[in-house]
């Protein structure tokens, strides 16, 4: 952290170089924090982020808060219909995953996903439940990166798998 700027630093060299070898189209679908930095420090798109979510203009957050409440609700789904839906509706190329997403501490400290009570209370309800999301029992299958505790997921993997993973 820069205090005398007050700005952030991201902590994943290895992952902005990782994607800035991708192609400059991708599109990125990420909850965690170092989706913040992704567009300055690899030159790729996110959905959403935090950073970008500030609600300036009202056409414009309406456009941002839908991207992020399907985010949430894809991420924690059971349902791999549901999340390859998402994939093709937004085209999302990779899915940035945080290792502790699916840990319901996870859900209840992150501030920016609070704000989106209804679909963190549902994405809480389905941690706590016997069956796992699908990123979550399809994350070593498809994963293409790893650094620190950040997994990258290729959509592709999860657009071609058959049926559930269970």
């Amino acid at each position: 952290y820069l205090k005398a700027v007050g700005f952030l630093q991201g902590k994943a060299p290895l992952l902005y170089q990782f994607l800035s070898d991708r192609p400059k189209d991708s599109v990125i679908a990420s909850l965690t924090e170092e989706g913040d930095f992704i567009p300055s420090l690899a030159h790729r798109s996110v959905l959403v982020s935090e950073e970008y979510s500030i609600p300036y203009h009202q056409g414009y957050y309406r456009q941002i808060r839908e991207r992020t409440e399907d985010l949430i609700n894809a991420q924690y789904s059971q349902d791999l219909e549901e999340v390859r839906e998402f994939i093709r509706r937004y085209r999302v190329n990779l899915w940035l995953l945080d290792r502790r997403a699916f840990e319901t501490t996870y859900l209840a400290k992150n501030n920016w996903i609070k704000q989106f009570d209804k679909e963190a209370k549902k994405a809480i309800d389905t941690l706590k439940s016997d069956r796992e999301p699908i990123l979550k029992q399809m994350q070593s299958q498809c994963q293409i990166f790893q650094e620190k505790n950040l997994v990258l997921l290729d959509t592709s993997c999860l657009l071609n798998k058959s049926g559930s993973s269970d």
